[in-house]
C-alpha cells in the first residue's frame, strides 16, 4: 500500500509501517492494528508524505497473510522499499519508519563479529505463502538507515518489539513481540555482510553482554525509539475496546495527538 502526496516546497516525508500478526509460531494481534491506526492518523494530518504499509494480517485455514503479497512485509519487500526511499531521499527529508512485530536476540558469531553479545533483528517473513521467518539482523537495518542519514534525510526509528530472548520464564508469553533464536533460520538464509557492514560491529566489540548493540543504543545520525531494553519485555495490551495494541504504538500515537508529529 502506498500512497504519495506532494507539495511544492515543503520538505519530502516518507513514512514506512510494518505490522505482522501472521507468524506461524507464536502469532500475535495487534502488529496490523497499530500500522493501520498510524496511517488513519498520518492520512488525516495537512502535510504531504509518501506513505508504504507492509502488513501481515492472519487468515483462518490458510497459513497465507490475508494481504497481497506485494504488501507482505517480507525480508525482500523491507529491504527494497528502505532502497527507494534511500534513492529518492535528499537533504532535509524526513523519514519515518515503524515496526511492530517480533524481535529476536541473535547469537553471537566469531565468523562474522567478535561481539559478546551479538546482534539483534526483526522477525520479518518470507516464502511464497508468507509463512517463513528470515531475520532482518540489525546491522544490515542499520546499514539501510545510514544511507538516507548519508543523504542529509532526518531520520526516526520505532521497534515496537522486544530483543530479550528470554520471554519463556514469563507468563502470558503470546502477548511479549519477542521470539526465540532459531538456529536453523539462520542456516536457511546465511549472512554474509559486506565489509562496510562487519565493519559497523567491531565498534561494539568490548560493550556488556546485557546491552544491545550500537546502533540501536547509540545511533549516528539517526533516532531510534525502542519499546523496552534488553531486560525487559515488549507487550501487547488490551485497552478499553478490549482490542491488542503495543504499548509503544500507544504512546508514540498519544503524544503525536498532543503535541504533533512534525
Amino acid at each position: 500500500m502506498d500512497k504519495a502526496t506532494s507539495t511544492p516546497g515543503a520538505p519530502e516525508r516518507h513514512v514506512l509501517l510494518i505490522g505482522i500478526n501472521a507468524y506461524q509460531d507464536k502469532p500475535l494481534e495487534g502488529c496490523v492494528r497499530d500500522c493501520w491506526a498510524m496511517r488513519a492518523y498520518l492520512e488525516s494530518l495537512p502535510v504531504p508524505l509518501n506513505l508504504r504499509m507492509l502488513t501481515a494480517s492472519r487468515s483462518s485455514g490458510t497459513p497465507r497473510p490475508i494481504e497481497d503479497p506485494r504488501y507482505w512485509p517480507t525480508y525482500d519487500n523491507v529491504k527494497a522499499w528502505l532502497e527507494d526511499i534511500a534513492s529518492r531521499a535528499k537533504p532535509g527529508t524526513l523519514v519515518y519508519i515503524h515496526y511492530s512485530g517480533h524481535g529476536v536476540r541473535i547469537r553471537p558469531s566469531t565468523a562474522i563479529f567478535s561481539l559478546q553479545d551479538g546482534d539483534v533483528a526483526l522477525a520479518l517473513l518470507a516464502g511464497d505463502d508468507g509463512d517463513r521467518v528470515r531475520y532482518l539482523r540489525g546491522l544490515e537495518l542499520a546499514h539501510q538507515i545510514k544511507a538516507l542519514v548519508a543523504k542529509g534525510s532526518l531520520v526516526t526509528l520505532v521497534l515496537d518489539c522486544c530483543f530479550s530472548g528470554g520471554f519463556s520464564r514469563i507468563d502470558d508469553t503470546d502477548s511479549i513481540r519477542s521470539l526465540l533464536y532459531d538456529a536453523d533460520i539462520d542456516a536457511s538464509y546465511p549472512f554474509n555482510p559486506a565489509a562496510e557492514i562487519a565493519a559497523d560491529a567491531s565498534h561494539s566489540a568490548s560493550r556488556d553482554v546485557s546491552m544491545l548493540p550500537n546502533w540501536v543504543i547509540n545511533p549516528e545520525g539517526y533516532t531510534v525509539l525502542a519499546a523496552c531494553g534488553p531486560h525487559q519485555v515488549a507487550r501487547e495490551i488490551e485497552f478499553e475496546s478490549g482490542q491488542r495494541n503495543g504499548a509503544l504504538y500507544r504512546a508514540t500515537l498519544t503524544q503525536w495527538e498532543l503535541n504533533g508529529m512534525y
